[in-house]
């Protein structure tokens, strides 16, 4: 098959990344802008433990980049609002700096570790929506008698399965491929294709073989 991957997909990617970084800040300003009331009721090791807070809820939803940046984010702010004296980064009792030492590390080890869950969820969830498409896949070709048909059921799996445009080719009679299925994907060659049968193996974007072509 030749798959045609949509570039937009990279810029999704970076979309949502910056957005993220900017929900980040977000939440460590919030959680300073809720905390400030409360400074003379609230000793500041209560305080931390609202940041850290935030940085835990970041690293669960958000991931590690951004966790590392509420973590030091965090720190900052924390520094900069809340310890004497206030709106400056100067600090008054040397203990401080130990107090911001101890922050930064245990809010880096806590952001990572929910972020590698967070991680590690999405992969076994990744892997049990696969699993059950193979399967459904599976049930659905067992049912089928024509080639036609075969065709139009993996095409479609593999579309969506690849995120991407997909085209099955299968030889006839005299061992030659239908140039029209070619023609509905951007990028994709009949002479590329011809390689890949009579070598079989894969070539175009991401191999060895015509690694500039943007289809697999």
């Amino acid at each position: 098959f030749v798959g045609r991957f949509f570039d937009h997909r990279q810029s999704q990617r970076s979309g949502k990344r910056w957005r993220a970084y900017g929900w980040t800040v977000f939440a460590v300003v919030t959680i300073a802008i809720a905390a400030t009331p409360l400074l003379p009721h609230l000793d500041l090791a209560n305080i931390v433990m609202m940041f850290l807070l935030v940085v835990v809820l970041v690293g669960v939803r958000l991931g590690r980049g951004p966790a590392v940046l509420a973590s030091f984010l965090s720190v900052a702010v924390f520094d900069f609002f809340f310890v004497p004296p206030r709106f400056s980064f100067a600090v008054s009792d040397v203990q401080y700096l130990l107090t911001f030492a101890v922050m930064l590390a245990v809010a880096l080890v806590i952001g990572n570790l929910t972020a590698g869950l967070r991680y590690q969820a999405k992969v076994a969830s990744t892997r049990e929506d696969r699993s059950r498409a193979v399967s459904e896949f599976a049930r659905e070709l067992s049912g089928l008698l024509e080639t036609a048909q075969v065709v139009e059921v993996a095409t479609r799996f593999i579309e969506v399965q690849f995120r991407g445009r997909a085209a099955i080719l299968v030889p006839d009679a005299q061992d030659r491929l239908d140039g029209a299925t070619l023609a509905s994907i951007e990028g994709a060659d009949e002479g590329t294709a011809r390689w890949v049968l009579d070598n079989a193996q894969p070539a175009g974007l991401g191999t060895d073989t015509l690694a500039g072509s943007r289809c697999l």
